[in-house]
């Protein structure tokens, strides 16, 4: 099986943007956009849809590129 580049990276994109919000839930680290806080939930719900997305882009391409038949 093999995996195409860009897909990959972009795997890894989105894996490394969910351990960066479980990192900010991990150690409550406070983020402020324009004055107003970003509440932790936030990042909890970033981090389970980036890791998703991440783990459903390598899903889709492995399933491409087996074989068939």
């Amino acid at each position: 099986m093999t995996v195409k580049p860009v897909t990959f990276v972009a795997a890894i994109m989105f894996w490394l943007v969910a351990v960066a919000h479980l990192v900010r839930v991990l150690f409550g680290w406070a983020v402020d956009v324009d004055g107003a806080a970003i509440p932790v939930y936030v990042s909890i719900v970033v981090c389970i849809v980036a890791a998703w997305l991440g783990y459903m882009l390598i899903r889709e391409n492995r399933a491409e590129s087996a074989p068939r038949g």
